[in-house]
């Protein structure tokens, strides 16, 4: 553990303060300006090495993006409106691979959603994220897809490709 560390933390993000000069074969003290430049050096490489992931993950997600719409629709037809959202639950993590959670809504406490998501295979932040709402009754109200993270060419947000995947239960909200 480094002496200038904190207390219980390993190392800290400082920028080094010496530098190995090839020409006298010596460890020397760096300056202001050798320092400012090699954090913009090591600025650059993070960026470039990001870039280089995404655009290999832009690669996957395309190649995986078929698998991923078809267990959305497979979600969506497994969702009948007589259901109720412990039946919603288990419809949706026999289909899919990640498991639903229920809780309340954002909007209305007492509203229930059943959660899950349609992963990438890919190393990506990209996944569809399945809502299944249902009244304070109990009635199902309603259930969508929203697209997260889409990479670049891919619609992101509620819909997505997925025009015919939401589905409406009810016509109007109880309050």
């Amino acid at each position: 553990m480094r002496q200038n560390a904190p207390l219980g933390q390993v190392g800290y993000s400082e920028q080094p303060k010496y530098r190995f000069d090839p020409n006298s074969n010596k460890i020397v003290p760096m300056n202001e300006a050798a320092r400012k430049k090699n954090k913009t050096t090591e600025k650059k490489r993070v960026e470039e090495q990001a870039k280089r992931k995404e655009a290999q993950a832009r690669i996957c997600v395309a190649k995986d993006l078929a698998r991923m719409e078809s267990l959305a629709k497979k979600a969506k037809m497994s969702v009948k409106e007589t259901m109720t959202l412990e039946e919603v639950k288990a419809a949706l993590d026999a289909i899919l691979p990640s498991k639903a959670h229920i809780t309340p809504t954002d909007k209305n406490i007492k509203e229930w959603v059943a959660v899950t998501r349609v992963n990438t295979k890919c190393d990506s932040k990209f996944y569809f994220l399945v809502n299944v709402v249902a009244l304070e009754s109990g009635q199902l109200k309603f259930f969508r897809i929203w697209s997260e993270n889409a990479p670049k060419g891919y619609p992101g947000g509620y819909g997505g490709n997925f025009p015919t995947i939401s589905r409406k239960y009810v016509k109007h909200s109880a309050k």
